[in-house]
């Protein structure tokens, strides 16, 4: 890469994943962020004072102290309900990945699907594995696929090889 360095923004700043990707992008040798943005509860505000709670406190969720670069940069509007035409007739987009707001209920949903999917199929349907199951419903671009995240507590000591074939 030559020594200019790419300018970038930094979308949902404020929130978890956005204060990894500032850890991990801080002083970063390819990547200078020239903006930060989020929603409308921190819109207009430096870095600083836009991740702190109500009571004050700072609410950094990444490795260290936030990076001194970001405290006073001003935090933008994300942009979200703006329509995407502009940037197809502006930057030549041809596609855009999907965006899945948050669906109340999903866990719920995912946990009673998961004693079906580990369940035994008999000539009358699937009787359910007696499964306790705690559920989070993730958000992914289908584009990329779907994700999982899975906590057994065992009966017994077991290897990740013998779980897998379980699975």
């Amino acid at each position: 890469m030559s020594g200019q360095r790419l300018s970038v923004a930094v979308i949902g700043a404020t929130g978890i994943a956005g204060q990894q990707f500032l850890a991990c992008l801080a002083r970063h040798p390819w990547f200078k962020i020239t903006a930060l943005a989020g929603s409308p509860r921190s819109a207009g505000k430096p870095y600083g004072e836009g991740i702190k709670s109500p009571s004050g406190a700072t609410g950094w969720w990444a490795e260290g102290s936030v990076p001194d670069e970001f405290t006073g940069m001003v935090i933008r509007l994300d942009g979200r309900g703006v329509g995407r035409r502009p940037l197809g007739r502006r930057a030549g987009a041809r596609r855009h990945g999907q965006r899945h707001p948050l669906h109340r209920g999903r866990g719920g949903k995912g946990a009673a699907r998961a004693g079906e999917i580990f369940g035994v199929f008999t000539g009358g349907g699937v009787t359910a594995a007696p499964l306790a199951v705690s559920c989070t419903c993730t958000r992914v671009s289908v584009l990329e696929g779907h994700t999982e995240a899975v906590f057994a507590d065992l009966g017994m000591p077991a290897t990740v090889d013998e779980v897998k074939a379980a699975m």
